[in-house]
């Protein structure tokens, strides 16, 4: 198809305005989530040379792209399958060019194909701020990571974060106890409610924003697929909050997607000699 390359228009992680079109598209996605093989960031690129979802999974089913492991995987998914798995935990798709698919993941050079939501809509997506840090965060911490997640909730700002154990539950139990609106991203599957410990935390969040996730019903967490969530985390906030964190703390990767995604970046100092002021007291 003839189109404007997305770069172009500002916009590193545009889609084709045909790729989730038709129906056939939507089902094509839920298939397309399922696949390991294939990078979000080489499916961005294969959908601005196919056009369509439809196309992309045309072209891996057909051993043009992807892997076999992918085309193995592809032909095992059935979309009406994954459609009621959705609808038995109250979930739905959203697509590129879909009022649900916040416009702040097009600023990313590997935006996903397409976001798994749950719980209360967001529509247009408000000013957000995302909130991170230690998961074995100290007292000062969560002292202040719930401060920071009220006094934003107050302003109407949505609070963005992963829901892991520390820093990241205060801020979004902060927002909640403020009667404010927070956001999750899971790195799971939009049906599983991870950490689990965190399963009741996740089924407030919901109440009041959406739960967003990149992968399909069924999916568990894993290690790698944290850090990928944490690029949708920067990218869904105008501004990332670190407080505590370690050297080479996870937080300083959305950190690092934040900077790439020119977010503003800020930070809550710590004592000097305590070692989860290591991240923080070095970004200031």
């Amino acid at each position: 198809p003839n189109a404007t390359p997305s770069v172009s228009l500002g916009l590193p992680g545009a889609w084709p305005e045909d790729f989730a079109r038709t129906r056939a598209d939507l089902d094509a996605l839920l298939v397309l989530s399922h696949l390991q093989g294939i990078r979000p960031l080489d499916l961005h690129a294969l959908a601005w040379r196919e056009g369509s979802a439809s196309s992309c999974l045309r072209a891996i089913l057909s051993g043009e792209k992807g892997s076999s492991l992918d085309r193995r995987g592809a032909s095992t998914v059935e979309p009406r399958a994954v459609r009621e798995a959705l609808a038995r935990v109250g979930a739905r798709l959203a697509a590129p060019g879909t009022d649900e698919y916040p416009d702040g993941l097009l600023a990313l050079a590997d935006p996903p194909a397409c976001l798994f939501v749950r719980g209360r809509r967001a529509v247009p997506w408000p000013e957000a701020v995302a909130v991170v840090g230690a998961r074995n965060c100290t007292a000062y911490g969560r002292e202040t990571a719930l401060a920071i997640g009220a006094g934003l909730a107050r302003a109407g700002v949505v609070v963005v974060s992963g829901a892991a154990r520390g820093i990241d539950a205060a801020a979004h139990r902060g927002a909640l106890r403020a009667g404010g609106r927070t956001t999750a991203v899971l790195g799971s599957g939009i049906d599983v409610l991870y950490p689990y410990r965190n399963r009741r935390l996740l089924e407030e969040i919901a109440g009041t924003a959406p739960l967003f996730s990149e992968y399909p019903p069924g999916v568990p967490p894993h290690g790698r697929r944290f850090p990928a969530r944490n690029r949708i985390v920067a990218a869904l906030s105008r501004v990332a909050v670190v407080v505590e964190g370690a050297p080479g703390s996870g937080s300083l990767l959305t950190v690092g997607f934040a900077d790439q995604l020119s977010r503003h970046v800020m930070a809550v100092p710590g004592p000097v000699t305590g070692p989860l002021s290591a991240a923080p007291n070095a970004l200031i």
